[in-house]
């Protein structure tokens, strides 16, 4: 992963892919999706990013993983919520006291298996868009490797004729052609936000499993 790069923009609020508010995306198709509450909830990238706050207090469970150190412990000065941290598979691991929301600080690519295996959804919220083609396709790669069989993805994507990013622009056909072999990437819906001050369309994917899509395909069929 492009550490360097990364790090000085968040030392500089580069961020253009952060956003203050909970996408609107989130809220419109979160129930979309099949978790149940106090599902765990893997947010890859997390940056601050307030959607983990909206997913906690509607208890769920939470696991980001973010790169930037000082990114994951302003989350919580932020947002005023105290932490335990600890160091956890070589990764500095902070822990709300009040909410169940647990970072990993460190490269995603370093995550063990075991802590993504035991996730019931993810939230890509503008992570897969944030990466170079070669990275993205190892990312997805991890994803599908380390994922269990049955989780299911809410993925934000970024669709627009700008320079070259990040954010990338990625498309329905760009996003199957990465995950289409083990998922059903099926698109729920559009909105708009504001990225490095454009404006740009964002779009909701909905990557169910195939084995769960069938199994959803013959219940409806009951």
């Amino acid at each position: 992963m492009e550490s360097a790069f990364w790090h000085s923009r968040w030392a500089s609020d580069e961020i253009g892919l952060h956003q203050e508010d909970v996408s609107p995306l989130l809220y419109r198709y979160w129930d979309s999706l099949r978790v149940s509450p106090r599902g765990l909830v893997f947010v890859p990238l997390c940056g601050k990013s307030t959607d983990m706050l909206w997913l906690a207090k509607h208890d769920f469970h939470i696991v980001g993983v973010e790169l930037d150190k000082s990114s994951a412990e302003r989350f919580f000065i932020e947002n005023k919520l105290e932490s335990h941290v600890d160091q956890r598979h070589s990764m500095r691991r902070y822990r709300a006291s009040t909410l169940p929301i647990t970072i990993y600080q460190g490269d995603f690519f370093n995550l063990p298996k075991s802590v993504i295996h035991e996730c019931d959804v993810v939230l890509d919220r503008g992570s897969l868009v944030a990466l170079p083609d070669v990275t993205r396709r190892a990312y997805s790669e991890k994803l599908k490797t380390d994922l269990s069989s049955n989780a299911e993805m809410l993925l934000i994507s970024i669709e627009h004729c700008l320079a070259d990013g990040p954010p990338y622009s990625l498309n329905h056909t760009d996003i199957n052609a990465l995950f289409g072999a083990q998922y059903r990437v099926g698109k729920l819906g559009e909105g708009r936000e504001t990225v490095n001050g454009e404006g740009v369309q964002t779009v909701a994917y909905h990557l169910l499993p195939w084995a769960l899509s069938i199994q959803s395909k013959r219940e409806r069929q009951c």
